[in-house]
């Protein structure tokens, strides 16, 4: 166990390290939206220590290392270093993991209070959705206030819409190309319609569901506990 809280400091030091490196170098360049999101990594990866001492809890050095590595490869490197675009899925399995990690807290909180698994199941299915919901509105709320993309645009080739037709959707289909006039300039956007971050909040609530409900399934299987021993969340032992 020692070791495992040793190994545990020297992930959460590294990241830290290569965070606060990369927050210098962005302030140097002035890229604020980096900025930010550097200072908001740095206090996330804070925060699980912050709640622990608050309220007096235990975390295994595995759970615990997890989460930091999310933080890592979620916003430092997803949306600092672009992996979000460069790297094919890289979206979609984080969505995965946030699915699969916010049904494990869950559990580990609920688990002393609910005693059936199936209902626990529902419990941490809504938990874990309402979850993603709520960091999907964080998305929406980022991109509205500092003009980032953080739910990603996608070129679709066919659209349906009221907008032209008051009476009935009208499907517009094989579409070449957009066009977005502006005081300044045009833009033109090949290959299609340029959907603005729709198709990227629901394929990401899709999949965080679905790693909720793989988190679920191993659960109800794991009768030796395995799964579940990594995943502990508890109130210390204060006598």
């Amino acid at each position: 166990m020692k070791k495992r809280k040793t190994l545990n400091q020297i992930v959460k030091t590294c990241f830290v390290m290569i965070i606060i490196i990369e927050f210098i170098l962005q302030t140097i360049h002035k890229d604020w939206s980096n900025v930010f999101l550097c200072l908001l990594s740095l206090f996330l990866c804070y925060l699980p220590t912050i709640i622990v001492k608050k309220y007096y809890l235990t975390i295994t050095p595995i759970f615990e290392s997890i989460i930091y590595f999310f933080i890592f490869f979620a916003i430092l490197l997803g949306e600092v270093f672009k992996f979000y675009t460069a790297v094919p899925h890289w979206d979609t399995l984080l969505h995965a993991l946030s699915g699969f990690l916010s049904a494990a807290l869950a559990i580990s909180i609920l688990k002393q209070i609910v005693k059936e698994k199936v209902i626990l199941s529902i419990i941490i299915i809504s938990i874990s959705t309402t979850i993603g919901v709520l960091w999907e509105l964080c998305e929406f709320s980022i991109d509205y206030y500092f003009q980032l993309d953080m739910q990603k645009d996608q070129i679709v080739s066919k659209i349906s819409t009221i907008k032209i037709n008051q009476q009935k959707p009208i499907i517009i289909k094989k579409i070449q190309k957009t066009v977005i006039d502006t005081p300044t300039k045009t833009i033109q956007i090949e290959n299609g319609y340029l959907d603005i971050g729709l198709i990227d909040t629901m394929k990401d609530l899709f999949v965080t569901i679905i790693g909720t409900i793989l988190f679920s399934i191993l659960y109800s299987f794991d009768k030796k506990r395995k799964l579940m021993n990594i995943f502990i969340i508890q109130k210390k032992n204060m006598i």
